[in-house]
């Protein structure tokens, strides 16, 4: 049996005519479709102008008048059929539209006072009036923490202002009465603000871009190393700056210690620090702790080289270096013996005991006493002035050497004498502050 159908051949055939009737078609179909939409914004058009010149009419009714003058497509309240004007102006003289310039529905639609004309397609945009936006600059250069105003010279439309930032972390903006703020990021480099006038039915909306930039502010960091003798307590250096984080190396590029070393005992040592804070230029800097080796004074008493003297309250007894020891047979009567120090120079120095002596201290110091005790008992005392308070005392003893050290936590004076009221224990020794 034979079957009935189309061939392969036959349906491209078909296919291709029909596409080629509509290519020859569609033109025409589209060109009667845009005349029969160019007719509709026509009428529509001299719809919107009667119904103004309605309005104006029946609001002259209840006293409101109109000015003769440029308006704006909805300036003035109208109740039409149909489709409206989106965009668009007008002028007004003595209550009737004499030229109109409106877009509806895509297309432009201009009135002579007579007829209208619908020419090329619009947007609402298309037909508003150009908006000025100045300012005093468009670029600011930040420097962290500090902001830069920017004075908004003009705006014609008189639109709602607004801006924004491309990048929050670099600079970040608001509106402050009629001036732009700009504020820094805590981030480092370039972006674009742009400041926005809001447009309006008669007004397109306008624009500025500014350009700004951000670096990062300067730290204030306040650092001191040590430098002093040693005194057993523990020492480093010190970095103060409000707000930011501290980081201590014992190695320079290297900040891995949260903690501030400290050092005890005699040396140089450096300690390095790295200051940061979150908007800020990092800080990195090093400072020394130098603990100095403090020299030993040792005093000496000698034998006497003055033989028997007299001690009476002129020869100020109180206030020399010395030993004294009362004579069985005279009780005025003395043997003095001269004392022998070494200084800090390494020299070696001598005390007259007949004449007020004092040996100055420096805070820190140690300062030994030392003195080898005769067949009578006898034993070295530091007091604080006066002898009111004790503060070391040797050992009473007989035929030995007797030693006090001592280390002023502040600058002293070292005064020595023979005590009047006790002269049986008769050396003693005062720190005075």
């Amino acid at each position: 049996m034979k079957k009935s159908g189309f061939t392969l051949v036959e349906l491209l055939a078909v296919i291709v005519i029909l596409a080629i009737i509509a290519l020859i078609a569609f033109p025409q179909i589209t060109n009667v479709v845009e005349k029969a939409r160019k007719v509709e914004v026509k009428s529509s058009a001299l719809n919107y102008v009667d119904a103004i010149e309605k309005s104006v009419i029946l609001s002259s009714l209840t006293g409101q008048q109109y000015d003769n003058r440029e308006y704006i497509f909805d300036e003035i309240d109208v109740k039409i059929k149909g489709q409206g004007p989106t965009a668009g102006r007008f002028d007004l003289l003595n209550g009737k539209v004499t030229n109109a310039l409106f877009c509806i529905d895509g297309y432009t639609a201009t009135y002579n006072g007579e007829n209208v004309t619908v020419g090329a397609k619009c947007t609402s945009d298309d037909l508003k009036y150009d908006s000025t936006l100045n300012v005093s600059k468009t670029s600011v250069a930040l420097t962290y923490p500090n902001n830069d105003t920017i004075e908004i010279l003009e705006n014609t439309s008189g639109g709602e202002l607004s801006c924004e930032s491309d990048d929050s972390s670099i600079a970040t903006c608001e509106i402050s009465g009629n001036n732009l703020v700009i504020k820094p990021g805590t981030s480092e480099g370039a972006t674009t603000i742009t400041l926005k006038s809001k447009g309006s039915s008669k007004y397109k909306e306008a624009t500025v871009a500014i350009a700004a930039s951000t670096e990062h502010g300067i730290l204030s960091v306040t650092s001191n190393g040590y430098n002093a003798p040693f005194d057993g307590n523990a020492h480093g250096i010190t970095v103060t700056s409000s707000g930011a984080t501290i980081k201590y190396g014992l190695t320079e590029g290297t900040y891995d210690l949260t903690e501030n070393p400290t050092y005890t005992n005699v040396g140089t040592y450096t300690v390095y620090y790295e200051v940061t804070k979150e908007g800020y230029k990092t800080v990195t800097g090093s400072e020394v702790i130098k603990i100095i080796e403090i020299p030993t004074y040792k005093i000496n008493w000698t034998k006497t080289i003055s033989g028997n003297g007299s001690a009476t309250s002129t020869n100020n007894i109180g206030s020399y270096l010395g030993e004294g020891s009362l004579a069985a047979t005279n009780s005025n009567k003395y043997y003095h013996k001269r004392i022998v120090y070494t200084a800090a120079d390494g020299k070696t120095h001598y005390a007259n005991p007949y004449v007020a002596t004092t040996i100055y201290i420096k805070q820190g110091t140690a300062i030994q006493f030392q003195k080898y005790a005769d067949s009578h008992e006898s034993y070295i005392r530091i007091d604080k002035p006066k002898g009111t308070v004790k503060v070391q005392k040797s050992t009473t003893t007989k035929y030995g050497l007797l030693t006090v050290s001592y280390t002023p936590t502040s600058n002293a004076t070292i005064s020595g004498y023979a005590d009047e009221n006790t002269r049986s224990v008769a050396n003693y020794w005062y720190i005075n502050f």
